[in-house]
């Protein structure tokens, strides 16, 4: 097991009469991009927002295990004890939800409630896995080659990102600039090790989360909305919410819907958290 407590410092005391939230962004992402949801939740909760491996200030340089899924959860782990968090809410977004996804696998115990943004449980067929790992390798070549800017261009010139069109061009560009901080080994070694390609499908196992669980999605993204609705029929007393006027991020396109949502999930008691509520 990786052990090294200072990729993820985190100073500030911790308010013990409140609940942690941990926050884990997308690729290309960093923790800025939860500014504005924690600037909206943090009222409520302690608001945690890391920097995955290769991303923001956590270039991981000399800690190739953390360019995996158990590798990442295992740093996960270190900073809870570290901070003497014994269980705490996880929200993860896209490959940050992936990452969410593992952690609550590994370490139900330690997950009081679990939010996954836009994520994918894996691909089931075998060759389409290969595939995918295959290009997201050609992919993470092509990062080195052209540069972190070049490359951030082609990233959001996607079908995926293409509701983000819409959101005011002050906005666009601080989006831009939080994915230009990143450097292209960083994120070259995240694409390549925490690729969907190498993810073991967990499509199976979506029984075993039986914390409650938010599904959230955006109204615009069609393919994850279907990923959504497919787990929340796996996992037991799931909640599915589409968030209005948002594609992939929701927590970026539409902050104030979306954190609403999340802290309506997050404080609602036991019992109301058992009804799935699909909308």
């Amino acid at each position: 097991m990786m052990r090294n407590p200072q990729l993820w410092p985190h100073p500030r005391a911790l308010d013990p009469k409140r609940p942690a939230l941990i926050l884990l962004h997308g690729f290309t992402g960093s923790a800025s991009v939860w500014n504005d949801v924690v600037a909206l939740l943090d009222q409520s909760f302690e608001c945690l927002a890391l920097d995955l491996p290769g991303h923001g200030g956590n270039r991981c340089e000399d800690h190739p295990d953390a360019f995996s899924l158990p590798g990442v959860c295992d740093l996960v782990v270190d900073l809870l004890d570290r901070l003497s968090l014994p269980r705490v809410h996880l929200w993860g977004y896209s490959m940050g939800g992936r990452i969410a996804m593992q952690f609550a696998l590994r370490n139900p115990m330690k997950i009081s409630r679990l939010v996954l943004e836009s994520a994918s449980p894996g691909i089931v067929d075998p060759a389409e896995r290969a595939a995918r790992l295959a290009a997201d390798q050609r992919l993470a070549q092509r990062i080195v080659e052209i540069g972190v800017e070049s490359f951030a261009e082609e990233w959001m010139a996607q079908a995926l990102f293409a509701s983000q069109q819409a959101i005011p061009a002050a906005r666009r560009e601080k989006a831009r600039a939080i994915r230009v901080a990143n450097s292209a080994a960083g994120l070259a070694s995240a694409l390549g090790g925490f690729s969907v390609g190498r993810q073991e499908p967990i499509q199976t196992r979506l029984g075993e989360l039986t914390m409650p669980v938010l599904l959230a999605t955006g109204e615009f993204d069609l393919k994850y909305r279907a990923f959504s609705e497919q787990m929340a029929r796996s996992i037991p007393g799931s909640q599915l919410r589409i968030i209005p006027g948002s594609g992939h991020a929701p927590h970026w396109e539409n902050p104030a819907a979306m954190s609403a949502c999340v802290r309506s999930f997050l404080l609602r008691d036991q019992s109301a958290s058992r009804d799935r509520v699909t909308r």
